[in-house]
């Protein structure tokens, strides 16, 4: 991860339809301080996808990713009772690579791939790529997304 300028609120390829991306985010912050807590290695967590970019709906899942280890991500597939229905969870192992704790094993891919720079102390930007129905069968399209470090909570 590289650090740089300032991110700012607007991304210009991503829509921000909240005007607070950590709306709802207290009920989910006591899960994430348990498992920071029980988590060996882990350095930091960060909230992505839509709840991060402001465009969630009251159905969407949490989407994390934490920088960690091996041990770490081992660790949290092990212990079950850290694992949580509609909240994805992926562990960076090397400092790159990633994999997701518990559900799918699927959910694989690393940082490079990502572009994932970290622009502040709690701002970060990636690049992500959704599929979309389209009429004339394409569907990829890839856009400019933000991650927001929930833990450890910034000093300011």
């Amino acid at each position: 991860m590289t650090e740089g300028g300032s991110l700012g609120i607007g991304l210009s390829t991503c829509s921000l339809g909240q005007t607070d991306p950590l709306h709802g985010f207290s009920q989910i912050l006591p899960f994430i301080e348990e498992l920071a807590a029980a988590s060996p290695d882990l350095r930091s967590v960060w909230l992505i996808g839509s709840r991060a970019n402001g465009t969630s709906t009251e159905h969407s899942d949490w989407d994390f990713i934490a920088i960690g280890s091996a041990e770490t991500l081992l660790f949290l597939r092990g212990a079950k009772h850290l694992h949580r229905e509609k909240t994805d969870f992926l562990v960076v192992t090397n400092g790159d690579d990633f994999e997701a704790a518990w559900g799918g094993r699927e959910k694989t891919g690393s940082l490079t791939k990502w572009q994932w720079t970290q622009r502040t102390e709690s701002e970060a930007e990636y690049m992500q790529s959704k599929w979309v129905d389209a009429e004339d069968g394409s569907g990829g399209r890839v856009t400019r997304a933000r991650g927001i470090r929930v833990w450890p909570r910034s000093a300011s």
